[in-house]
């Protein structure tokens, strides 16, 4: 049998490997660290409606404990409608808002006395107006949640009606035929309408289900088809129009003011391209394109000029450019903000060349997006309302272009943007335009967590908490690009959820990039008595996921880090420096994790017999020192140059003391890949290769030089990736005749006679530790 076959080293299960995931479109990079830059926001505008179609790659995580509430433009209308009704001036849109889309039904029957006497909204409709109370208390019925906004959000509901559902049904007939007031029939009216289309769809029986679609029908007609053409008629005509034709689905797409996605994913797309092809009206054949490029994960600039030019009012125009904001930041940023360069080598060569040649294509159409959007920011017919949006298109463009003089000057004065819709995405890109253009000063750090602040408490983004974490990770690789801000820019990112796996990323994020000053620096901050408030928001601790999903906050692993200190000392062959990090600390705290024992005989490269020998990071160094001292006596020493190279050995990822490498990092993973992160000479054994050929020149023992010859043609194969018998053609070479390669070829391929070999060397002496296996502390991962 092969020996690599046999000397295997099982990894601890506990150890971290870092998942490749394929990137979604342009990018062409394993997006190892689940990250696409999203600073343009999805939903600047009231585009809530369209939240199916925003532009979201599929790798990437985000806390949803700071989601809002946000509103369609027909729940806003909705609200207003009823402080009208109710012509109370004390009632504020908080008050309606809070009852009819943010309270569960169980929490108001909990707690209804409470909400009742409370809530303005509610007390006003049960004194003044008692039979509007009472279609709100059937809003919030616990056994059928039929709220104001969107009655079924899956749209692919398909169980049968409950009992108790078709008595609320039947109260809800009951009500709507005795009301004579024309506001609240029309209300009982559209909740019918949608339980209705519901029925008829997924009812088994025939006749059922002409009973109910000809319900909702006439329910239609009766309360809607000759009233007001409002919200509340394309959103009750969206269940109508199921029933009838594309052609009525169109209509209340282009109309409607909520269900607007639902449309616009039912609609096939053999219709849409036909309709686009034979209409003749522009409105539906912009609105026809538009829909298809929602989809289209691509460059689009063609076909967002071709629905301007029929129809600049078009209203999808703003959402396709912020769809193509959001492809362009993501394609030109989200690689170098993820922490790789886009020149690095990592993962696979062959996609960074094509990353390497879409950033150039990507940057050119970036170019060509930002003329389009610059000549219709200077038409004549583009209103003032556009003209903002455009400008901030435009100035966040030419950031990602490097473009800062344009960015600039399209980007108006703050004060400009104060109190409207645009404010504080305006703050957002001049921020990362300061970030690009000025020094930092006194001011950054706290105008940093103020925008962090805003930005997570404003109620109009869906997911505020999300882009609060793409700020922080791209502040932060900033950061890490000055040299005096760089232990800022580590910590900050450890404040980042946006990753998965984000209990222990920070730590890889540190291994592979950090330098001994980095750490110093960082374990300074973290230790720092007086902190700053973003010392202190930064060095609060981490949020680790547990099994039971809840999070809990606990303290930066200050010891991993001078683990990594002492680990990045060993890889520069800075061996006593490294023994110096880790003689600060005593056995007690050495010998549990996250420093790790290394168990067998670390002098004696792939020996796999447990032994008694308990080795932590001090002792091994301390041993491997005096080792090397005692060469500087006796040079020509076979033995001592043997487990000197052993030792070197041990610490790559073929070494049966691997964990000396990192806690993060596998044996699974590549040569290549290890090697840039690490050292070339570290990963691939070549500061072993001196000792073992002057062992060899030197040694007299038969059986140590047949290991010795055996390691070197190791070491020599190993960026080779070599077959068996281009392993053994190296052997042969070290070999001085036949019945020299003949006895080691033996040993090569016969474990027994191996194991019997590498036992006479097996080091003796005092015991380090009595206890035979590791004393493990560590996380739960």
């Amino acid at each position: 049998m092969k020996l690599q076959k046999i000397f295997i080293v099982l990894l601890s299960s506990f150890f971290a490997v870092f998942p490749i995931k394929t990137a979604f479109n342009c990018v062409d990079f394993a997006d190892a660290n689940s990250i696409r830059v999203s600073h343009f926001f999805s939903d600047i505008l009231p585009f809530n409606e369209l939240i199916n179609f925003y532009y979201e790659p599929e790798h990437y995580t985000y806390s949803t404990d700071n989601e809002n509430i946000v509103l369609s433009e027909a729940d806003e209308l909705n609200v207003q409608e009823w402080k009208q009704k109710l012509n109370d001036k004390n009632i504020t849109d908080k008050d309606v808002i809070s009852f009819l889309y943010e309270l569960k039904p169980e929490n108001y029957w909990k707690n209804k006395s409470a909400w009742d006497l409370n809530n303005r909204f509610l007390h006003t409709a049960k004194t003044k107006f008692p039979e509007a109370f009472n279609y709100l208390q059937l809003l919030k019925d616990v056994n059928f949640d039929i709220g104001e906004r969107n009655l079924f959000n899956n749209w692919n509901y398909n169980e049968a009606i409950t009992y108790k559902d078709q008595h609320l049904k039947e109260k809800l007939e009951e009500l709507y035929h005795k009301t004579a007031d024309s506001f609240l029939k029309r209300r009982y009216a559209y909740k019918l309408i949608s339980l209705q289309y519901y029925e008829q769809w997924k009812d088994e029986k025939d006749s059922l289900k002409t009973n109910a679609k000809n319900k909702l029908v006439q329910l239609f007609e009766n309360e809607f088809e000759k009233g007001n053409k409002d919200w509340m008629y394309y959103s009750a005509k969206h269940y109508f129009a199921l029933l009838q034709s594309e052609d009525a689905m169109l209509e209340v797409y282009i109309n409607a003011k909520d269900k607007r996605a639902r449309m616009a994913d039912l609609l096939p797309k053999t219709y849409l391209q036909t309709k686009f092809k034979q209409s003749n009206n522009p409105i539906e054949k912009a609105t026809c394109l538009a829909i298809q490029m929602f989809r289209n994960p691509g460059p689009c600039l063609n076909e967002i000029k071709t629905i301007y030019n029929l129809q600049p009012t078009n209203r999808d125009f703003k959402f396709l450019v912020t769809r193509e904001v959001n492809k362009l930041e993501n394609w030109l940023w989200s690689k170098q903000i993820s922490g790789m360069n886009f020149n690095d080598e990592f993962w696979y060569d062959e996609n960074e060349k094509h990353f390497v040649v879409n950033y150039k294509n990507d940057l050119a159409y970036a170019g060509k997006v930002n003329q389009f959007l610059k000549k219709v920011y200077h038409q004549k017919t583009t209103s003032n309302d556009d003209k903002l949006f455009l400008s901030l298109a435009i100035s966040y463009i030419d950031i990602l272009r490097g473009s800062y003089t344009s960015a600039n000057s399209y980007l108006k004065d703050l004060s400009t943007y104060k109190d409207n819709k645009y404010a504080l995405q305006a703050k957002v890109i001049l921020f990362l335009l300061d970030l690009h253009t000025k020094e930092i000063d006194k001011n950054f750090e706290p105008n940093l967590l103020n925008l962090l602040a805003e930005i997570k408490q404003n109620n109009k983004l869906d997911a505020a908490q999300y882009y609060v974490q793409q700020l922080t990770r791209t502040v932060a690789e900033f950061l890490k690009t000055k040299p005096a801000y760089r232990a800022k820019g580590f910590l900050l990112n450890t404040q980042n959820d946006l990753i998965r796996s984000k209990e222990y990323y920070y730590f890889s994020e540190i291994y592979k990039d950090a330098s001994v000053n980095d750490i110093d620096e960082i374990l300074a901050i973290i230790r720092k008595q007086n902190k700053t408030n973003f010392e202190t928001m930064i060095t609060q601790g981490v949020y680790y996921e547990y099994f039971d999903d809840t999070e809990q906050r606990v303290p930066i692993d200050t010891l991993r880090l001078i683990d990594y200190k002492g680990l990045k000392l060993m890889r520069q062959n800075k061996l006593s420096e490294a023994y110096q990090v880790y003689a600060s600390l005593s056995d007690s705290i050495l010998n549990t994790e996250p420093f790790s024992y290394v168990r067998d005989d670390v002098f004696m490269f792939r020996y796999q017999h447990a032994d008694e020998f308990i080795y932590n990071k001090k002792t091994f160094l301390a041993q491997l020192i005096k080792y090397k001292q005692q060469l500087l006596r006796e040079p020509n020493n076979a033995l001592v140059n043997f487990y000197v190279g052993n030792a070197y050995m041990n610490m790559t990822i073929y070494g049966n003391a691997w964990p000396m490498m990192s806690n993060y990092i596998s044996s699974s993973v590549e040569n290549k890949e290890y090697a840039k992160l690490i050292n070339h000479h570290y990963v691939y054994g070549d500061w072993a290769l001196p000792f073992y050929k002057k062992a060899l020149q030197n040694v007299k023992d038969e059986k140590l030089k047949v290991l010795i010859q055996i390691n070197i043609a190791f070491i020599k194969n190993i960026d080779k990736d070599p077959s068996f018998d281009e392993e053994l053609g190296t052997l042969k070479l070290l070999c001085n005749n036949t019945k020299e390669f003949d006895n080691l070829l033996l040993v090569y391929t016969n474990c027994d006679m191996y194991y019997d070999y590498t036992n006479n060397f097996v080091r003796k002496g005092n015991r380090i530790a009595k206890q035979r296996y590791w004393n493990r502390n560590y996380y739960y991962y």
